[in-house]
């Protein structure tokens, strides 16, 4: 009778090992899958914002060009409606996340068109010039906006490079763990939840151009074991504004940034009369309206 029972035991243990084994494959596959999904969509978003600023790029030196020549683009309303009109399909283009070949064709076409138009437009003011003398004002005052185009295009793309830089504000450099200071000289570094008396949360604010230097203030959640945010309190005092919504903190720190990396450190430390939890604490970093930073630790 032993014999038996023990090979049916052997036999559910394998079992049970196989389906715990078919789980941890299909929950891999899933977050593989998932990952990969994000990484699609993410890149469809870059290319879309780049086409778009391609595009409002076009109709900036268009609408430039029709300011430039004044009433002689009037003699080309047949080329000024196809242009307008390709600008507007490309519009649609984009915002229905086309296939990014057609959008790259279509802007082609639309360069192509812009550059024709000014030809023509070059070709009417030639002609006109030869017809009347006072003309020569207006040459004059189209190559005035042609160098007030080159200074409004060199800001913007100074301009544009300024924005993509301070686009987001990143944190580097992120730890954070568990700390005993109680009973020692100093703070020592613990994974014990038991021994734990000090959260301690150091990272690195990278550098951003855009924003004025100065005093700012840097925000710090860390939700426990249970998901609960830790916090003194729970009043308007402990909230913060985030992105118009009104979040708790744990922790926070006035910062004088200069647009330079920034190393700060931030302790948390546990009420005397209390111990901390075993299991993941999550930690998020705010900073100028931004989550500039996550990152977690165990207790055991």
């Amino acid at each position: 009778m032993d014999q038996p029972a023990k090979k049916r035991g052997s036999i559910w243990l394998v079992l049970a090992l196989l389906f715990m084994l078919a789980l941890l494959v299909m929950v891999f596959l899933y977050l593989s899958s998932r990952s990969n999904v994000q990484k699609v969509v993410e890149l469809r978003v870059k290319e879309s914002v780049s086409h778009q600023r391609e595009l409002d790029s076009l109709t900036f030196e268009f609408e430039s060009i029709k300011r430039a020549y004044g009433n002689l683009n009037l003699q080309l309303r047949g080329k000024d409606s196809i242009i307008q009109d390709n600008i507007a399909r490309i519009n649609q283009l984009i915002a229905s996340n086309t296939a990014k070949d057609r959008v790259i064709r279509e802007l082609e076409n639309l360069r192509s068109l812009k550059m024709d138009y000014e030809r023509r437009l070059d070709s009417l003011l030639y002609i006109n010039m030869e017809l009347t003398d006072k003309n020569l004002e207006l040459k004059y005052r189209v190559e005035s906006e042609r160098e007030k185009n080159i200074v409004l295009t060199e800001e913007k793309e100074e301009f544009k490079r300024k924005a993509v830089l301070g686009e987001k504000i990143r944190a580097y450099n992120i730890s954070s763990g568990g700390y005993r200071t109680r009973g020692t000289s100093r703070e020592s570094a613990t994974d014990r939840a038991r021994r734990t008396d000090r959260i301690k949360v150091c990272f690195t604010i990278g550098e951003n151009l855009v924003i004025p230097p100065g005093e700012r203030t840097v925000y710090i959640r860390i939700a426990g074991p249970d998901n609960r945010i830790l916090s003194t309190g729970t009043g308007n005092a402990y909230m913060f504004d985030y992105q118009g919504e009104p979040l708790l903190f744990t922790m926070k720190q006035t910062v004088n940034y200069q647009n330079r990396p920034l190393p700060v450190c931030l302790n948390w430390d546990i009420n005397p009369e209390g111990s901390a939890m075993m299991g993941v604490y999550n930690i998020s970093i705010f900073f100028e309206d931004q989550e500039i930073g996550k990152t977690s630790f165990e207790l055991n």
